[in-house]
């Protein structure tokens, strides 16, 4: 047998082998810098040799020896010269732009020799129905680097001369057996080895077409040839990232930027067989590189955002009633028109609970197409996980991550005027999300006493209520929304059950701290968003319960006035002072009178306690310190405000210029704890007559002191008592001008 083969190998027919041809191409090749070792130009590689083959016309030769061993069927050297000519061809368009025109135009013409001739098509045909990696990817090979030699002319021709039709296209794409199980034992495929399969030379070998012709045949391929894209991107999730960062650049380069295709076009491109693969993709680049991976994000990003390059279809009657952009979707039993389907089916395909780059591009993407919003939350109540039922899981934390930062996306304003017609049942599906809801927010609070879970679900309330409030500032249905919105929240009876609660009362630590916080913050917003115009049992229920509440915490706040106020006590004693404010029948706290516990007024007892424990002046003061100062002056500010004690235009604060003076004045005296307690009964003299008589000073300030504040008016007149009582000071009538003047 071994005779049969050596005289088959010698026999008179191969006397049509060019076997000094084929050494000539071995020197060449040998001379050839391998990929990735190339340090030099693309001028300095330029081989002699193969510049000598070139004008010797000897590259049609090596058709000849190409379709013989073809003819054939000597398989071995048919392999061995496709993969020359494909190192050849390979190295010819390295060199291009360094070659002169006669050696371009003989290069053109061998490759419209091949086209053109359906003995050689046939070659490559074959080689592709093989489906054998060593004879088909170099022939693959060889169409890619022809293509790209001259775009203009070769593509054309290749258009015209190639069978766009085959079975076997699409076939090429369905990766091996042992392919998958490669995929299967690695996240990461090794590049080397994926660079050698059937699959990724193709796809290079497809995108490289659609890159060089016209838009208009770019156009034509990726939309009429249906089964290759697919295919492409069926198998997206084995592909290495350095293949699929080629796609990103092509989908980046020849369907983004390109004017000429409609946003529609892209859509049909990038159709949901390739959306349903991003979530994929997402976990194959979390194993890459940080600059593959901000390479992905930014792309991913481009695709669902950007509404000029990317798939997003700009809606300005987003909030309207009736509006007539968008196709209907029907989920949860209940109808949404969109605009873009493409990007719910997205989001819908995503997976937040793996992780956190999925869950901050969907707040991107909702972001940006927010009439995804409702339609989403209704999608994950029906397929997603249902609604949000407290538990201690990973799971449920993770959403509730998703649902908050959801609630804190501000509302898109649009196109939107005084005389659009909202729909505002569409926007509460945007405030109260469909997983949430009033059962599930008092679950929340009620069902598991888990101080995570109780804060957590206090969170999702007050990002709700807020939510609420910047809408309200843009449409012109705001009792409708009001209306709705409520109806699916807790009542206040349950919030303050919760802050009455045995497990809160007296409790100092800190998680129970920002649970009562949260709680308070909620009621104030509650009393300000929805006041009592109707008054029923539920309400006046519900008032007495606030009402109770407030004047314990401002009656527990009085009485330890005195001691080492925190920032925290001072926050409370706000939010107590603005729920008092918003409730029709709330107390009147009459923060100038004396307390009864105190010789002093509250008002006098705030600043006493600035100067008399915190340093103000001392540059090494605490950022603590700081900001105690200011809570007091702005809760102080707060107080005054509405008693006209000050002016309106003023350029400085008149409270903080006294309690800086008055801090100026005690740390210069030396006997300053002699007549402080004078200091004190002045200010409670002095804001007790301005707040019971205002009109009085009013007119004396009028017709006296220029219109200056009354508070000023009626501290220099109580000032003038102090000075009379010192021994050192003898102030008679006639001095009344300068004492008014100071």
């Amino acid at each position: 047998m071994s005779e049969v083969k050596k005289r088959k190998i010698y026999s008179s027919s191969s006397v049509n082998v060019d076997y000094g041809l084929i050494e000539q191409l071995n020197q060449i090749i040998s001379l050839f810098v391998p990929k990735g070792e190339n340090t030099t130009t693309a001028n300095d590689n330029i081989n002699p040799l193969l510049i000598s083959f070139i004008e010797s016309r000897n590259l049609p030769k090596i058709l000849s020896i190409w379709s013989y061993y073809s003819s054939t069927n000597d398989f071995h050297n048919l392999i061995d010269i496709s993969i020359k000519l494909s190192k050849i061809t390979f190295q010819i368009d390295q060199i291009k732009s360094y070659l002169s025109i006669p050696i371009k135009q003989l290069i053109n013409e061998f490759y419209k020799q091949i086209l053109n001739n359906s003995q050689y098509m046939k070659i490559i045909y074959r080689a592709l129905n093989n489906m054998k990696p060593s004879i088909t990817i170099a022939n693959i090979r060889i169409l890619i680097n022809m293509i790209k030699f001259d775009p203009l002319i070769i593509g054309q021709e290749f258009l015209n001369g190639f069978d766009l039709t085959l079975n076997v296209l699409p076939k090429l794409l369905i990766p091996k057996k042992y392919e998958l199980e490669t995929e299967a034992n690695s996240l990461s495929a090794n590049e080397s080895f994926q660079s050698s399969t059937i699959r990724s030379n193709f796809i290079r070998f497809w995108f490289e077409l659609c890159s060089n012709v016209s838009f208009i045949h770019r156009q034509d391929l990726l939309l009429n040839h249906r089964k290759i894209l697919n295919n492409i991107w069926k198998y997206l999730s084995i592909d290495s990232i350095e293949l699929i960062e080629f796609i990103i650049d092509f989908i980046d380069l020849k369907i983004f930027q390109e004017l000429n295709f409609k946003r529609s076009i892209k859509c049909k491109i990038l159709n949901e067989n390739f959306i349903y693969k991003i979530s994929i993709l997402f976990t194959k680049f979390s194993n890459s590189t940080n600059t593959s991976k901000s390479k992905f994000i930014t792309f991913i990003d481009k695709l669902a955002i950007d509404s000029k390059y990317g798939l997003s279809f700009p809606n300005d009657k987003l909030w309207e009633k009736d509006s007539n952009i968008g196709v209907i979707i029907e989920i949860n039993n209940k109808q949404f028109k969109i605009a873009n389907k493409l990007l719910y089916t997205l989001v819908t395909s995503l997976k937040p609970n793996e992780s956190n780059d999925q869950l901050q591009y969907i707040i991107r993407v909702l972001t940006h197409n927010q009439e995804l919003i409702a339609p989403y939350m209704n999608w994950i109540v029906q397929h997603g996980g249902g609604y949000h039922d407290p538990s201690l899981t990973s799971w449920w934390i993770t959403y509730t991550l998703l649902y908050s930062q959801i609630l804190q996306i501000p509302p898109s304003t649009g196109n939107n005027s005084n005389t659009t017609k909202f729909d505002s049942k569409l926007i509460s599906e945007n405030i109260i999300l469909a997983p949430l809801g009033k059962t599930v927010l008092i679950n929340g609070l009620t069902i598991i006493k888990k101080p995570l879970i109780i804060q957590l679900t206090f969170q999702l309330i007050l990002y709700i209520l807020k939510k609420l409030e910047s809408f309200l500032k843009i449409v012109n249905v705001k009792q409708d929304l009001i209306d709705l919105v409520f109806t699916q929240l807790p009542d206040l009876n349950s919030i303050i059950q919760v802050i009455n609660s045995p497990t809160l009362l007296g409790q100092q630590s800190q998680q129970y701290k920002i649970i009562k916080l949260t709680a308070l913050t909620i009621i104030e917003k509650y009393e300000s968003l929805l006041p009592s115009v109707e008054t029923t049992t539920t309400t006046t229920s519900n008032n007495n319960m606030v009402q109770k509440l407030v004047s314990m915490g401002i009656s527990t706040f009085t009485e330890n006035v005195d001691n080492n106020l925190t920032n925290y006590d001072l926050i409370l004693f706000d939010l107590y002072m603005k729920i008092n404010n918003n409730i029709d029948s709330g107390q009147d706290f009459k923060w100038w009178n004396k307390l009864t516990n105190n010789s002093n007024s509250f008002f006098t007892v705030l600043i006493k306690f600035i100067i008399t424990t915190q340093t103000i002046h001392n540059n090494s003061n605490s950022n603590n310190s700081q900001v105690i100062i200011v809570k007091i002056y702005q809760l102080l500010n707060k107080l005054c405000n509405d008693k006209m004690l000050f002016n309106n235009q003023l350029l400085v604060s008149p409270i903080m210029a006294l309690i800086y003076s008055l801090d100026d004045n005690i740390s210069n005296n030396k006997d300053a704890n002699q007549f402080l307690n004078k200091i004190w009964n002045m200010l409670d003299e002095t804001i007790s007559r301005v707040v019971r008589t205002p009109y009085k000073y009013l007119d004396l300030s009028h017709s006296q002191y220029q219109d200056t504040s009354i508070f000023n008016v009626a501290l220099i007149e109580q000032f003038k008592f102090i000075l009379n009582k010192k021994e050192s000071f003898n102030v008679d009538d006639k001095d009344e001008d300068d004492v008014r003047i100071y």
